[in-house]
């Protein structure tokens, strides 16, 4: 991968911008548990496409947050009757029998924290992120970091030899608001929160992690357009809605996801009311991935319309 610099940052910022203690590049039969919550696809257009693939300094300016952050919290060790684990590697191996030629696969990962007592385990992650994207998560979930929470807590077990009892995030709102914590009833309270996430039973986790290697492991060699398409959840897609409006006010009366719902409303508001169709977006895709140049999906999803 090649670094930009195109607003001319002084070195030692972009060389602090563009450090990181994780290899990021995919490395043939390793995967990491990032490599294992990735689509299919994703994963392996940025294997083969490393070398051509840019990225520019300041993109990483929250991952710099990010890396500060567990610096700190690697000081801190204490915690009232648990002995505290900080960004410990784990190494797990997993038999591919359904090959011709059966081999071994290592999965990896490094949960920011693992506490530790005689009879069980807490894995806690700490994520430096957006306060609207707590918001979502509270009202449609955070299926990434689900996987990726029980995928450690998998690692954990095998290694410390205890059962895992609690997941949880720790998540540190880079841009909260006072103010909007004041108006919004369902914004967070605080610039620091907590969020439960949901342990899977014992054999689901360890079902999830052989599935996810075994895919990335069987397409491996396929074609780039032949590989599976990412799914509107793995795109962070959103879906087309439609608002009812009132003229005079800004705010849509109801949105819809159903446009001839949306027409049904609007014939029963009467005059003065309008719809304003609002497109859907494809969140990651448009805005964070890395290989959308790369990707047929995405290619064939933004070409224009022929007349």
């Amino acid at each position: 991968m090649q670094i930009t610099n195109k607003h001319n940052l002084p070195n030692a910022l972009v060389e602090a911008l563009t450090h990181s203690d994780y290899d990021l590049q995919p490395k043939p039969r390793v995967y990491s548990v990032s490599d294992l919550i990735q689509p299919t696809q994703l994963y392996h257009l940025k294997k083969r496409w490393w070398s051509n693939l840019t990225e520019d300094a300041i993109d990483n300016l929250w991952r710099m947050y990010g890396q500060i952050t567990h610096q700190m919290l690697s000081r801190c060790h204490n915690e009232d009757g648990y002995d505290v684990r900080v960004e410990k590697r784990m190494v797990d191996r997993v038999l591919m029998e359904e090959f011709e030629d059966p081999y071994e696969i290592e999965v990896t990962g490094k949960p920011d924290r693992v506490l530790l007592c005689r009879d069980h385990a807490i894995v806690e992650d700490w994520k430096v992120t957006s306060a609207w994207s707590v918001v979502f998560a509270g009202k449609e979930g955070k299926p990434d970091w689900e996987k990726q929470l029980n995928c450690y807590a998998a690692l954990v077990e095998n290694y410390y030899q205890v059962p895992v009892k609690w997941l949880t995030v720790w998540a540190i709102l880079r841009d909260w608001s006072e103010s909007e914590a004041m108006r919004n009833e369902n914004y967070p309270k605080k610039p620091i929160v907590e969020i439960p996430v949901k342990l899977w039973p014992a054999a689901k986790r360890l079902d999830y992690i052989y599935q996810r290697v075994y895919d990335l492991e069987l397409y491996d060699c396929v074609e780039d357009q032949l590989l599976p398409e990412c799914t509107p959840e793995d795109q962070w897609a959103r879906p087309d809605k439609w608002a009812v409006m009132k003229e005079g006010r800004k705010s849509a009366v109801r949105l819809y996801e159903n446009e001839a719902e949306a027409e049904e409303r609007l014939e029963k508001e009467g005059k003065g009311f309008f719809l304003q169709h609002r497109p859907g977006i494809r969140t990651r895709c448009e805005r964070y991935c890395a290989v959308s140049e790369y990707c047929w999906q995405h290619q064939a999803a933004t070409a224009p319309l022929d007349d």
